[in-house]
């Protein structure tokens, strides 16, 4: 369903057959909102836009064509997050439009979220990537005005350091 730029469709791209097909609609529709796959092989889709920030963890499960709702994140993080699963399989959502230097962290097994480190420059519509070292990069985007710099978020120590610029 499709309304004033909010969706709850939901497509699946099969790489084995190159093709994509209709999964199961999401629970509530959004519109910009960040995801990052578990290890065990679902999605989480974190907040969005639904006239207004939307502070929602919805968990898709591939192997049942279902989605569940998860526990609320302490912040909202709204549209243009950004999202990284880190070593230890917890789920690292880092600003947006909503909650620009926040970072929540949710743990899946438990189903419960907790708050990191607050971010040095505000972040939207941004980048994150787990790299081996088990950091999490986060570049890009806009803050006050665009930003080229890289803030480096070391999940074992819940601090930041400075990257290289773009």
């Amino acid at each position: 369903t499709t309304s004033s730029n909010l969706s709850t469709t939901h497509h699946v791209y099969d790489n084995e057959l190159d093709s994509w097909s209709t999964a199961a609609a999401l629970p509530t529709a959004t519109r910009a909102p960040c995801g990052v796959t578990l290890r065990d092989g679902r999605l989480v889709v974190i907040d969005g836009y639904n006239r207004g920030g939307l502070n929602a963890t919805q968990i898709y499960d591939p192997s049942t064509d279902t989605w569940s709702q998860g526990a609320t994140a302490p912040a909202t993080h709204g549209w243009y997050c950004a999202a990284a699963r880190g070593a230890n399989g917890q789920v690292y959502v880092f600003g947006g439009e909503g909650a620009p230097a926040a970072v929540s962290i949710y743990d899946p097994v438990a189903n419960t979220w907790s708050s990191g480190a607050t971010m040095p420059a505000g972040r939207k519509g941004h980048g994150a990537v787990h790299f081996r070292d088990g950091a999490i990069h986060v570049f890009g985007g806009t803050g006050i005005g665009a930003l080229a710099s890289m803030d480096i978020y070391d999940t074992a120590q819940n601090t930041w350091s400075s990257g290289v610029a773009m």
